[in-house]
């Protein structure tokens, strides 16, 4: 609730934008929201739904994440090169206390948990 004020608010004073980005984005906005949504879609929450919600955050697992790492005194010291561009990249597993602690998080009545419900 906090968050949909918080956007709100916010919407209400938008600074004003070059008229050009402005066009742009309604028409993104029109391939995205509804007609009624497509000035405000990308601004504002329409629908809380907490179980849908949460039903996402279980999906969320230290198992199926990927966490990645960008900066420039990283160069000359990755194993790997995409293919495509080219981009020089590690690929590495977690350390073994870091993934215990996520997990930790994942379980019911954990401090996350409380925050949740």
């Amino acid at each position: 609730l906090e968050l949909k004020e918080t956007a709100d608010m916010s919407f209400r004073f938008k600074n004003k934008t070059e008229p050009s980005s402005y066009a742009t984005g309604l028409a993104n906005g029109m391939h995205i929201y509804s007609v009624p949504h497509t000035v405000s879609g990308s601004h504002l929450q329409f629908k809380c739904d907490l179980p849908e919600t949460v039903s996402y955050l279980d999906l969320l697992t230290p198992d199926n994440s990927i966490v990645i790492v960008s900066h420039k005194n990283f160069g000359g010291k990755t194993s790997c090169k995409e293919k495509w561009y080219g981009t020089d990249y590690n690929i590495r597993d977690y350390h073994s206390e870091a993934l215990a602690q996520w997990q930790a998080c994942m379980q019911p009545g954990s401090e996350w948990d409380a925050m949740l419900f």
